[in-house]
């Protein structure tokens, strides 16, 4: 006991121990987090038009595609991210549904020009010939499934994915993500709801930091117990905004300085 309490009492010693510690925990850490690889998505779905015949007198809305009647139109944005700490590459999803028709498209990878690519399967299956026409099979799964090649899927990559399709009833249309790739996990999460179009906890979040700054102004220069209790009233009303506000302008920062 004598000599352990020496050895804590020597400070050299035990920042050295310390230090030791330290390393050996980060690198533990960050092997961990290296194994850790998830992925998540989110849906979004705006209806645009639906076909209504139930007045003879006052006349119809009909909305067609490829002058085919559509009964309920909507146009479904999923965004993917890389919530890991790793970059991936030739990550392959695909996108499905059961309960509605998948008509146009466009992809995008958020910051880059790029879009994205089918598989070479999946090309090969809906391959028509020049002047036929595609088979049920070949109509039934471009309807139905997607499945594309993401040649980059770098840390905190957001890529897009949106559809012009035909719901098959008066419910909004499910259309989900599936992935299979060595050490990634895949999850479903709800969409977030947004403050000027940043995620409501990104928000809070940067409004707490800007809180704490103003609780520490109103400690250190203000007297007065009222003016104290309205300047933080009024902050806790808008606080998610400027919140909201802070992260914009410092995105517009870091592009500035990156450019």
């Amino acid at each position: 006991m004598t000599y352990m309490a020496t050895l804590l009492d020597n400070q050299y010693i035990f920042s050295f121990v310390s230090g030791v510690i330290g390393i050996l925990l980060a690198l533990g850490g960050q092997k961990i987090l290296k194994k850790r690889g998830l992925f998540t998505y989110f849906t979004q779905h705006n209806k645009l038009g639906s076909s209504i015949h139930n007045n003879p007198i006052y006349g119809s809305v009909q909305v067609t595609w490829n002058n085919n009647p559509v009964n309920h139109l909507y146009l479904s944005t999923i965004e993917l991210i890389n919530k890991s700490s790793k970059d991936y590459e030739s990550v392959t999803v695909c996108v499905f549904t059961d309960d509605t028709t998948l008509l146009a498209e466009e992809t995008e990878i958020e910051g880059s020009i790029h879009f994205l690519g089918y598989t070479d399967k999946y090309s090969t299956q809906i391959s028509v010939p020049e002047g036929g026409k595609p088979t049920e099979y070949q109509l039934s799964l471009y309807r139905g499934r997607r499945e594309y090649l993401i040649p980059t899927m770098n840390r905190g990559q957001i890529v897009r994915f949106h559809y012009l399709n035909a719901a098959s009833s008066e419910a909004a249309p499910s259309i989900w993500l599936d992935m299979l790739h060595p050490g990634v996990t895949l999850k479903f999460r709800v969409a977030p709801y947004t403050i000027y179009g940043v995620p409501q906890f990104d928000a809070a979040r940067a409004g707490v930091v800007i809180g704490s700054m103003v609780v520490g102004l109103v400690i250190a220069y203000i007297d007065s117990l009222w003016l104290a209790a309205i300047i933080t009233f009024l902050f806790g009303l808008f606080a998610q905004i400027l919140g909201a506000y802070m992260i914009k302008v410092y995105h517009k920062i870091k592009e500035w300085i990156s450019d």
